[in-house]
């Protein structure tokens, strides 16, 4: 007897079954969800939504240079435009700034007239008397017997030193009562312009729209003792914007660990923090430098270029992607990066994302004989791709940049579009339209033919 068998039930008794190589993205949750790339494999558009994870929390780790601020300007600025989520970021080197002013956002800094009103801000009442001898006491790292004094001269402000005080009338104090070594590191504090600001703000202020505190003009030491307490500040403020189910502030702190390594109980912090509605972005260039109670306590891990055999190390303990994943990571270009998310059904999955497309506020400075000209990262990308230069390709002319401090000398380019195979008329279209003129172009070839072909 002939038994007949259709090709495809042929097919599915004799072919082998694997398992798909990269994991399904969830598309349950797209009304809300950020589009940040396509997956390396499938080229699988990518989204992420912090509310249909576990928590909304997110840890950016990746050398600099690698995309990983860019990551988190893209995902902040859209999360402010499309979910009208409030941003407030400690700003530790200024690199926020840009996007702050992409969505008319405000920037604020410490240390000039225009500054923020350090006591307005950080030290009303019912603290009153204690924060602002608190923090004078932390910025000049004073003893014991130090803040004492402090404490004590400050006591006739008590309830009115918002209006009243001033640190000039604190250092002729001490100077009466012979502080010495105090007299003079108040007077190395007043002369960091800090108590100088005329801008008040409240820290409700802060969860309106998108705000960035700029502290890349102060020293480390400052630095810290500014981004500790406003970053506790706010944590006890939370309670009083009242809980929510979905994501309504996001905070940003980058180079997080030189704060929140001091503190107690992330757990904790991190679980709180997610019943008011707050979403904690971390960003740093070391794994190794936050604690693993972070890591551990956020559902999204970004995983960008590493520097160190060591990190690769950290990532194996944790178990957030396998072997396979990091053995790839060695080859992560910049833009590129593996995603960790735990899902609320406590699965993990991990994706390869080939290239985070994102909003670019960045510019980079094309540097010609007379003058440098401005050029948007983006739209420089952007114009690439569109005349059919491979991603890959263009990956390296991002690092190079990158690698440049993102200042390049127009012979440089000239000789880059050369080498990708574009002609001379193609270049010099190309160069026109970011607006560099004939005359620069034409001295940058001279400058070439020099180098290349020893013409004198």
């Amino acid at each position: 007897m002939i038994l007949k068998m259709s090709n495809s039930e042929y097919l599915s008794k004799h072919l082998r079954i694997f398992p798909m190589s990269e994991p399904n993205p969830d598309y349950q949750y797209l009304a809300h969800s950020i589009y940040i790339g396509k997956t390396a494999i499938y080229k699988t558009p990518f989204f992420l939504d912090l509310n249909s994870a576990v928590n909304p929390h997110l840890v950016a780790v990746g050398m600099s240079g690698s995309g990983k601020t860019f990551f988190l300007k893209s995902l902040m600025i859209k999360e402010n435009i499309i979910n009208g989520s409030n941003v407030l970021i400690i700003d530790w080197s200024g690199e926020y700034t840009k996007a702050a002013k992409f969505v008319s956002g405000r920037v604020y800094r410490f240390g000039e007239k225009s500054g923020l009103d350090i006591i307005h801000l950080l030290c009303k009442k019912p603290e009153g008397i204690n924060g602002l001898a608190n923090l004078i006491g932390k910025l000049i790292n004073a003893d014991a017997s130090e803040f004492k004094l402090i404490r004590f001269l400050l006591e006739p402000y008590k309830n009115k030193f918002n209006d009243n005080f001033s640190i000039r009338e604190l250092i002729n104090k001490i100077k009466k009562s012979e502080g010495g070594q105090l007299y003079y590191k108040l007077s190395m504090l007043d002369e960091s312009g800090l108590f100088d600001g005329e801008t008040r703000v409240s820290l409700y202020d802060f969860f309106k729209g998108f705000n960035d505190i700029d502290l890349s003009a102060l020293n480390e030491s400052v630095k810290l003792v500014l981004a500790d307490t406003i970053f506790k500040s706010v944590m006890e403020l939370m309670p009083a914007l009242g809980m929510s189910n979905n994501v309504k502030n996001i905070l940003v702190v980058d180079e997080a660990w030189k704060l929140i390594n001091p503190m107690q109980n992330i757990g904790k912090l991190f679980r709180e923090s997610r019943k008011y509605g707050f979403a904690i972005f971390i960003a740093t260039q070391l794994i190794g430098d936050i604690n693993n109670d972070i890591i551990s306590n956020s559902a999204h891990i970004a995983i960008f270029k590493l520097r160190n055999q060591a990190d690769y190390d950290i990532i194996r303990g944790v178990r957030l992607f396998s072997e396979y994943d990091i053995s790839r990571m060695n080859g992560l270009h910049v833009g590129s990066c593996f995603m960790s998310v735990l899902t609320k059904n406590s699965r993990s999955k991990s994706f390869l994302i080939s290239h985070i497309d994102g909003l670019q506020v960045e510019f980079f400075e094309i540097k010609g004989e007379s003058m440098n000209y401005p050029i948007n990262l983006q739209k420089f990308s952007e114009y690439l791709e569109g005349i059919g230069i491979a991603r890959i390709e263009i990956n390296k002319i991002m690092e190079h940049i990158t690698e440049s401090d993102k200042t390049m000398e127009l012979e440089k380019i000239i000789s880059m579009l050369l080498d990708f195979g574009l002609s001379r008329a193609d270049i010099l279209v190309s160069l026109r339209l970011f607006k560099i003129p004939d005359i620069e172009i034409v001295k940058a070839y001279n400058k070439l033919k020099k180098v290349h072909f020893n013409v004198l």
